[in-house]
């Protein structure tokens, strides 16, 4: 009996360090793991917060330039006015801007029928002070019209 209490006492302190070794330290740094990712998904949040609310910011803010308008701004609404949103694949500053230094964009419109075509190119030259500076049609396999145009609005119309 006596030799085998020694020989137990080590099985059970092996088991012990086993134990340690490979349950409750992992689960300390499992622990500690997701406390780093969850400060740093905190800081994301924070910094995406940052964004959304300095665009919230910029959004209302009147342009100087145009009179207090936004061409960003116009043609979105008028977009959701002719509920031609969806039809947008891409809108985006122009790399140079307007000859009077009004604001200018970049628009490509895809599978619009011809009447959709027409009813967006006369609301956008309805407002004062926005002008179509060029317009290239397509027509699709389907019938339908695909548009890429280049729209500025002048400082001077209100």
């Amino acid at each position: 009996m006596s030799t085998s209490r020694p020989l137990l006492l080590g099985l059970g302190g092996l088991a012990l360090l086993g134990l340690t070794q490979w349950v409750v330290l992992p689960i300390f740094d499992f622990r500690d793991d997701n406390a780093s990712r969850a400060e740093r998904a905190r800081l994301r949040h924070a910094s995406l917060q940052g964004l959304a609310d300095e665009y919230g910011v910029l959004s209302r803010t009147p342009q100087a330039k145009t009179g207090g308008r936004s061409l960003f701004g116009m043609v979105n609404k008028e977009a959701e006015r002719l509920a031609l949103s969806r039809r947008i694949e891409a809108l985006r500053p122009a790399a140079r801007s307007g000859e009077d230094g009004g604001e200018r964009i970049e628009l490509r419109m895809a599978g619009l029928y011809l009447q959709e075509a027409v009813q967006w190119l006369h609301a956008l030259e309805s407002h004062p002070g926005v002008r179509v500076d060029s317009l290239t049609l397509r027509r699709t396999a389907k019938n339908l019209v695909d548009m890429d145009m280049s729209v500025s609005l002048s400082g001077g119309g209100q």
